[in-house]
């Protein structure tokens, strides 16, 4: 691949970054569609639908690594496809909102997209580029959803005002990503050599559970924040919460933009005790949430902080699996990592927490974020006394 086409595909990669999580474009809209379109619903019951993204994803991400893996489609074209689906969703939302299963539909249809093209672009950035410069370019990819995730939540938050799907509208932006992708995605079904010739396949490393189990629990954690906003701030008496929520999210992406340029020094310097340390991250942001709902710049900074742990975590994952996988399974750790880890931990997180917070503390919110601070704390601990066996181990076998 020569110079110029690595700039271009670099580029596409960086881009779809901007779009990488979708859900930022509707969450804003939780509070509005409990309490004034589907108000015969419950808030868990809203959540879960408007999250079914996080069980769709994972089943088209490791339907299209199967299909990769055998050489019947190439990442190119579920690339493509996944973009081109997650406009077309844009376009539904505009003659499907009436009726709950609307919500549910399209939910559920954006999580097939973002199956299709996340985790697959992530697979294209571990086989393409290598070292500091796949560490150069995951840095500025979470640099880059960050702002995606920023833009999408300030202009979805106003827009859920005046039309609660207004967030799926703006996903139509998908569209013209994919037209570039199109060109700069390297052709080509991975399997399948020049001469038609099947290439080997490398034994799956099976460290990459490890990082997809890190991934799938901050995802848990995480989602708790967005997912429950704007009922907080609708509990603390704030104005228009719907706007409000919209630049909370905002701003969380914004917190994890700003580490984006961080990651590149950070992650050489400490590797993967980056990811214990952006559990600690979720705890302190989430607890302030909670302590500070009596001042929404306060609360703007704990969502910030709470924001920060996705620039930590997910692009040194990126990182350290691209070192245990090659073009031949990458498809699959891909699929784990981006789509399987962080879909199915977002949908069980307002199951299991929402539902459990509720039967222990009603419906306060501060009791939840104060809650799920605690939980992140133990799986920081976790976190870090593994990776400290896992240093040993490694410096023990190589000294062998």
């Amino acid at each position: 691949m020569s110079s110029k086409q690595k700039r271009s595909l670099a580029l596409t990669l960086i881009l779809i970054a901007l779009i990488q999580m979708p859900t930022s474009a509707i969450l804003p809209a939780v509070n509005k569609i409990y309490t004034e379109v589907f108000t015969d619903h419950t808030l868990s019951s809203i959540q879960t639908s408007m999250l079914l993204t996080g069980i769709m994803s994972p089943i088209a991400a490791l339907l299209m690594a199967f299909l990769i893996r055998k050489g019947a489609v190439s990442k190119r074209a579920v690339i493509v496809f996944g973009l081109f689906l997650l406009g077309a969703v844009g376009v539904l939302a505009i003659l499907l909102n009436r009726n709950f299963w609307c919500l549910a539909l399209l939910s559920a249809l954006m999580g097939c997209a973002a199956g299709c093209y996340v985790s697959t672009a992530t697979s294209v950035l571990v086989d393409c580029f290598e070292g500091d410069e796949c560490r150069r370019i995951a840095g500025i990819q979470a640099i880059f959803l960050g702002l995606g995730g920023a833009a999408l939540s300030i202009s979805c938050g106003a827009l859920a005002n005046r039309l609660w799907y207004g967030g799926y509208i703006v996903l139509m932006i998908a569209i013209p990503i994919g037209i570039l992708a199109l060109f700069s995605v390297p052709g080509g079904r991975i399997r399948t050599g020049t001469d038609g010739v099947k290439a080997p396949r490398a034994k799956f490393n099976y460290d990459v559970l490890y990082y997809a189990l890190a991934v799938f629990l901050l995802l848990f954690i995480f989602t708790v924040a967005t997912g429950n906003i704007s009922v907080h701030f609708d509990n603390a008496g704030i104005r228009n919460f719907s706007t409000a929520a919209g630049f909370a999210v905002a701003v969380q992406m914004l917190g994890s933009a700003a580490f984006g340029f961080c990651f590149r020094p950070l992650s050489a310097r400490f590797g993967d005790m980056l990811i214990p340390a952006a559990f600690v991250f979720c705890a302190a942001g989430l607890t302030i949430i909670n302590l500070c709902d009596f001042s929404l710049p306060l609360m703007y900074i704990g969502i910030a902080i709470n924001g920060m742990s996705m620039s930590m975590l997910n692009p040194q994952c990126v990182m350290s699996v691209s070192n245990r996988v090659d073009p031949s399974n990458s498809a699959i750790a891909g699929a784990l990592l981006h789509s399987a880890a962080p879909g199915i931990g977002a949908f069980l997180s307002p199951v299991i927490i929402t539902n459990l917070t509720m039967a222990l503390a009603g419906n306060s919110t501060k009791f939840r974020y104060q809650f799920t601070a605690f939980v992140a704390l133990a799986f920081a601990a976790i976190f870090f006394f593994c990776n400290l066996y896992r240093a040993r181990k490694a410096a023990g076998t190589s000294a062998e």
